[in-house]
């Protein structure tokens, strides 16, 4: 499984928000991410209609989760941004194939699931390797 890059600045984005007290404006989660600001409102758009997020208006407005981020997993933020369940076999497969995909999609789901939005790093320079 490859990650988009949709998906994973969706997970940075809930991240992101996760952390944040009070809402955030598009630009400063583009700045936090060095991303263009009209890239975060697409995933922005998609985390607002899968009911993730939820938008305020006003000088003091912004985008904050609707859920306590410790129960929004990481499967919930990326079958937001993927548009549908993740992990799908296809009718047309092998029964061999289609069989390990299903294993692979339920181990994966499995531990996604339990992956709390706050288990991601916040930080994305901890993950490079020195």
């Amino acid at each position: 499984m490859q990650l988009t890059s949709y998906e994973a600045y969706a997970v940075w984005v809930a991240r992101a928000l996760a952390q944040a007290k009070e809402p955030v404006k598009k630009a400063d989660l583009a700045d936090r991410l060095g991303v263009d600001e009209g890239y975060v409102q697409q995933v922005l758009i998609f985390l607002q209609k899968a009911g993730l997020v939820e938008s305020r208006r006003g000088s003091y407005g912004g985008y904050l989760l609707t859920r306590d981020p410790r129960k929004l997993s990481v499967l919930a933020v990326l079958d937001a941004a993927h548009g549908k369940p993740l992990f799908q076999t296809k009718d047309d497969e092998a029964r061999a194939l289609k069989l390990a995909r299903r294993w692979m999609r339920e181990e994966l789901t499995a531990c996604l699931a339990k992956t709390s939005i706050l288990d991601v790093p916040l930080d994305l320079r901890s993950l490079q390797r020195g």
